[in-house]
């Protein structure tokens, strides 16, 4: 969960109906986006980004549970897109515990090294979610051998499941399965678990560019159809700010199509 709301106040939004018409010289795609905004504002109408409901309407007609990770305070320009005692991510995650989906902590961009940073955002999470947090994701896949393995380690996470291409889907791990992490300093075998990423979203609209919504689709079936003849695990990130924008309107109707 980098950015949970669209319009999440007066000035949110203002770049993109901005780029609609100076950039994309589309004047009717910026009315439009401009009338939402002011519908969501107005509560008449849900967040373009709101689809957490939708997301776990998909995993539990799967008969599986969604995991949504989120961002305590940060020190970057990467970081600091919400509050974890905001409102509305206080009435998200009561949502997301009445219907038994999981929680954990996505850290934000320096976090991945730096075991103070990473603590003092666990803590936080923990306190203002009233959960405990065991598992996660890093921000834009950030990853240093063995560093954050042994930062995940030492604040007693369950598993991470940090470890996909950015740029490309497919088998980084060169596994579908969890397994133990070594810290290969130490020379010890970690209790953290990791488990590999496959596919995410931005695999496709973000590095490749040219690719249209059918190729997406058929790539990540063929994934799913070798991880199952293997009794394998399917890891799929799919944020929910990657709904109802002009950047992801093709592609948005992927991911229900490959998990159904």
């Amino acid at each position: 969960v980098d950015i949970p709301l669209k319009y999440n106040n007066f000035t949110s939004g203002f770049k993109e109906i901005l780029g609609d018409i100076l950039k994309r010289k589309n004047i009717p795609l910026s009315m439009r986006n401009l009338a939402k905004k002011t519908n969501v504002l107005l509560s008449l109408e849900t967040d373009p980004f709101d689809t957490f409901d939708f997301l776990m309407d998909i995993s539990e007609k799967l008969g599986t549970k969604s995991h949504f990770f989120f961002m305590g305070k940060g020190v970057t320009k990467f970081d600091n897109l919400y509050k974890s005692d905001d409102p509305f991510i206080k009435k998200l995650i009561a949502t997301i515990k009445d219907r038994a989906h999981h929680i954990g902590i996505h850290p934000t961009y320096n976090a991945y090294n730096d075991q103070l940073q990473f603590k003092k955002e666990k803590e936080e999470l923990e306190k203002n979610l009233d959960t405990d947090i065991l598992i996660g994701r890093e921000h834009y896949l950030r990853f240093e051998v063995p560093a954050t393995w042994q930062v995940w380690e030492d604040n007693g996470m369950l598993w991470d499941s940090t470890l996909g291409f950015a740029d490309k889907e497919g088998f980084r791990c060169g596994t579908c399965y969890p397994y133990s992490v070594f810290n290969i300093l130490s020379r010890e075998k970690l209790q953290l678990k990791e488990r590999p990423l496959i596919v995410m979203e931005g695999n496709f609209s973000t590095y490749q560019h040219h690719i249209k919504a059918k190729e997406m689709e058929d790539k990540i079936k063929a994934l799913i159809h070798k991880i199952k003849k293997y009794d394998g695990e399917f890891v799929f990130l799919w944020h929910n700010s990657s709904f109802n924008t002009s950047q992801w309107e093709e592609y948005q109707s992927v991911y229900e199509k490959v998990l159904t």
